[in-house]
């Protein structure tokens, strides 16, 4: 892998837009974030790490992706974004450190799926698999396929994920983490996950919520986007509202059980109301950018530039 040494310009628009560059030596970094709050996480073989770069080795990013059937992983689309990742190749790393994993370590992606009604601009339809070429001996984590209702409101989950453990840490990416939290509030498509101690960030993106229902964790929903800084719950995409595109990919099964007779609850903050969740631009890693990330660029870059004439 080649040596690449970024700009300081091209430092400050990663940090910013919340793209993931680089380390040295060709090994993954990240401004994308592991589990806030969590833990390391050994178990969970079935949560991987999906990594992506440009042919000439020059960008890397990382996010999280579960394994849903023996060929098949559950991720986030804008992970999967062509506009974003321009002739990328995609690998999955199965480790549960990869903070130095090297893309010659991955399991090549012969397929990726982004939802085909995926919006960049408000983050809508944010799902998306991706297919490797031969059968992993790891037993998928099933697909929730029941709705959701108002009495799971604060209902127990479990959040897993690859990156940094606090949102200012660029050198924590990589290590797969896990915290327990509860469901907070949703709409017919996405559920908010995470509570004011446990949550996910950049790089968390694609990651699973998991729910035990019957004595069996289910994945109900992939992480999409949060506020900027992750300072409160993420935005899931729900499973049961994706079925339809899912189906293709997804082993054949009966129903989930009943979720409400099935799911546990404690309370949280799921009562909270979430802010605006900022989305379009540059991230594939679980938080998206807006229009105000765009002038802090816009504001970094002024200040570089006066830097550099000073020197």
């Amino acid at each position: 892998m080649p040596r690449v040494y970024p700009s300081r310009v091209a430092l400050a628009l990663f940090a910013l837009a919340a793209c993931t560059p680089p380390l040295e030596g060709g090994a993954v970094g990240s401004l994308d974030s592991p589990i806030i709050g969590g833990t390391a996480d050994p178990g969970d073989p079935a949560v991987m790490m999906l990594m992506s770069w440009d042919p000439h080795g020059t960008a890397e990013d990382i996010c999280t992706a579960t394994l849903v059937s023996p060929t098949t992983f559950l991720t986030a689309a804008h992970c999967l974004d062509p506009v974003t990742h321009p002739g990328y190749l995609f690998g999955i790393f199965p480790g549960a450190n990869g903070s130095m994993a090297l893309t010659s370590m991955t399991t090549p992606i012969t397929e990726q799926h982004p939802h085909p009604q995926y919006d960049s601009t408000t983050s809508a339809n944010d799902i998306g698999v991706v297919v490797v070429g031969l059968p992993i001996a790891i037993p998928p984590v099933p697909v929730n396929r029941a709705k959701l209702d108002v009495t799971q409101m604060g209902a127990s989950a479990r959040i897993v994920g690859y990156g940094r453990t606090t949102a200012s840490d660029i050198n924590s990416a990589g290590v797969r983490m896990q915290a327990s939290t509860t469901l907070g509030t949703w709409d017919d498509a996405t559920v908010m996950v995470g509570d004011a101690a446990h949550r996910t960030c950049l790089g968390d993106s694609g990651g699973p919520a998991l729910v035990t229902i019957g004595g069996t964790e289910y994945v109900i929903g992939n992480d999409s986007h949060g506020p900027f800084g992750c300072t409160l719950p993420s935005t899931f995409m729900r499973s049961d509202h994706y079925l339809a595109f899912l189906a293709p990919w997804l082993p054949t099964e009966t129903p989930s059980p009943d979720l409400g007779a099935a799911m546990t609850t404690g309370g949280n903050d799921a009562s909270v109301t979430p802010p605006m969740m900022m989305s379009g631009g540059c991230s594939v890693d679980g938080h998206l950018m807006g229009i105000a990330s765009w002038w802090m660029i816009a504001m970094a870059l002024a200040i570089l530039a006066w830097a550099s004439r000073r020197k």
